[in-house]
């Protein structure tokens, strides 16, 4: 399970050894303006992981 800090429209998944992003990972959180995924080691990042963030600015 990953940690994720929640502020505002932010969410930090920083450093939470993610190595996949599945569609609709972020499935809810259409406000979110920015997610943070450093230092992760990500090798995989499904066609629809982003699906419905439109107001993503940052990632």
């Amino acid at each position: 399970m990953a940690y994720i800090k929640r502020q505002g429209d932010k969410r930090s998944l920083y450093n939470n050894q993610i190595t996949i992003i599945r569609n609709n990972a972020f499935n809810g959180l259409a406000n979110i303006k920015t997610i943070d995924l450093e230092s992760n080691n990500i090798s995989t990042i499904e066609a629809n992981a982003f699906n419905g963030l439109t107001k993503l600015e940052r990632l």
